[in-house]
């Protein structure tokens, strides 16, 4: 398991993944990414633990996601996420967002 999350012993939220290529090798697997969302990650995508940004293109499987300050994860309307598999919680806003 990967584990993108605060520093240790911190109580500050850190800004979050940003992903903004439509490559098809684009993928994450047994990723842990919490405690994000403390700012805009890109134009037009807000407080989240992970964004895909326009034309952007991920898939996410046996991951958690938790604890955004926002979403948990954000998705651009012209983004393409494949999920599944994967563990949501005690995101703020919600665990994804569709804009």
């Amino acid at each position: 398991r990967i584990i993108f999350t605060r520093k240790s012993g911190s109580a500050s939220h850190w800004t979050g993944l940003g992903i903004e290529t439509a490559s098809l090798e684009n993928s994450m697997d047994y990723v842990e990414i919490s405690y994000a969302g403390n700012s805009n990650l890109f134009s037009g995508v807000g407080q989240t633990n992970l964004a895909l940004g326009n034309n952007a293109r991920l898939t996410l499987t046996n991951s958690i996601i938790s604890n955004s300050l926002g979403y948990g994860i954000d998705v651009r309307f012209t983004a393409d996420l494949t999920e599944s598999d994967n563990t949501f919680s005690d995101n703020a806003n919600d665990d994804i967002n569709y804009q």
